[in-house]
């Protein structure tokens, strides 16, 4: 479906998707950020601090021994078997709900894994389009499963924005490989200090 079939997009997906070009090409572009210990050595992660903004950002890329619309699925297909056996490392709940074939509802329910803190929530609309050579994928706040998922007692409501992008790099005749970068900034509202939220970053 990603690879041959036509996506037509409403006004509001194509905005949707150009805010969060914007957002991912300020992170990428900005000189003012420290780099951060990655657990693979093939990733690359750094912290960004974007101007005007009191929370950092995360951002990371990979080179990928894929193609751009494997990886694209992979991120996209919130039930596969390897996406549920991950669920227990960061995640308690995860909801999803398809619009089409290119957009959906994600409810994220994430343990941070600090004694004391809640379960925060996290709702998203997410949608995914092709420019030229590489495609992008758009994670922006959402409030349209509120109704049909009401949050849980003693649950927080986050706030986050996340990126992705899957440039094809391939060479004729070599290997097919992908360049897989990725922001986002998150919020974890509540008492907690920012200095504590930043700390986050490399979680997500």
């Amino acid at each position: 479906t990603i690879k041959n079939e036509r996506q037509d997009y409403t006004e509001e997906e194509k905005e949707a998707i150009r805010k969060g070009k914007e957002f991912f090409m300020q992170c990428e572009e900005s000189k003012n950020f420290y780099p951060l210990k990655s657990s693979d050595k093939k990733c690359k992660m750094k912290f960004v601090n974007l101007e005007g903004q009191s929370l950092g950002i995360g951002f990371c890329e990979a080179v990928i021994d894929a193609p751009p619309e494997e990886c694209l699925a992979f991120e996209f297909r919130k039930d596969s078997r390897e996406k549920v056996a991950g669920l227990k490392f960061y995640r308690t709940e995860q909801k999803v709900k398809h619009l089409n074939h290119h957009s959906q509802l994600y409810l994220s329910t994430r343990n941070l894994g600090i004694p004391g803190l809640s379960n925060r929530d996290f709702r998203t609309k997410c949608i995914w389009k092709k420019d030229k050579k590489c495609y992008w994928t758009c994670y922006e706040n959402s409030t349209e499963l509120d109704v049909e998922f009401p949050m849980k007692k003693g649950n927080v409501l986050g706030s986050a924005r996340t990126v992705w992008k899957f440039e094809d790099i391939s060479k004729a005749g070599s290997l097919v490989q992908t360049k897989v970068s990725f922001a986002t900034s998150n919020d974890i509202k509540g008492s907690v200090p920012k200095i504590v939220m930043n700390a986050q970053a490399h979680k997500f």
